[in-house]
């Protein structure tokens, strides 16, 4: 799991290493969309703002590997949880558009060619609380683990890699602290379930009986 604090600084494709950017002048030659651009795709994904009215003061954000996004947010007045989805695979979908040369250099910029469908349901305030409660929980009870690994690391100083397990990717805004966590759904062989991993489990079951799937 690795934390991100966002600090201000803005990071291109080229200066952080993380494969070029589709051409702007397809017809001169195209590049093949790069697992940064969907990243970043994925990343603006966000639920439409209201016309009026105070904006989210918490959001949280959960993206999993072939699944949709989850947002939970709130105002302080009103507690919601969005479900946003798109009907077909997302990389699929920005390759077809970078082989038709119909796709932008910006990630952003894309999100306006794809059809996203957003699910929505109101939320009981001791509910949202819960929620938020348990990721501050599983935030506190992570340090145990990296303190617990310490020795069995320093002993095999083995890295683990894991094949078709879902990817997390949960991120934390209350204006004040800004946190980015990758998780991967899986139990290493010398530790216990992250428990980011059981707190996005718990955000799903909720999203599953706030929103059923419509017909």
């Amino acid at each position: 799991m690795r934390y991100f604090m966002a600090v201000g600084i803005l990071c291109s494709s080229t200066l952080c290493g993380q494969g070029s950017l589709p051409s702007a002048a397809c017809p001169s030659g195209r590049h093949v969309a790069s697992e940064w651009y969907v990243e970043m795709l994925l990343r603006h994904l966000a639920p439409p703002e209201p016309d009026a009215g105070p904006s989210r003061i918490i959001r949280m954000e959960i993206v999993a590997t072939g699944r949709p996004k989850l947002v939970l947010q709130t105002d302080g007045k009103v507690y919601e949880l969005f479900r946003g989805s798109i009907s077909q695979n997302i990389y699929q979908v920005v390759e077809e558009m970078d082989r038709s040369c119909r796709l932008p250099p910006d990630p952003e910029s894309a999100l306006k060619l794809i059809d996203v469908k957003w699910e929505h349901s109101t939320v009981a305030p001791e509910d949202f609380t819960k929620m938020h409660g348990a990721f501050a929980g599983a935030l506190a009870s992570y340090s145990s683990i990296v303190r617990d690994r310490y020795v069995p690391l320093l002993k095999d100083g083995l890295a683990y890699a894991y094949v078709h397990t879902p990817e997390y990717r949960i991120v934390y805004d209350n204006r004040w602290e800004h946190i980015e966590i990758e998780a991967w759904d899986a139990v290493p062989p010398h530790g216990r379930m992250d428990p980011i991993i059981a707190w996005a489990h718990a955000v799903e079951e909720l999203a599953v009986k706030e929103i059923p799937k419509q017909p």
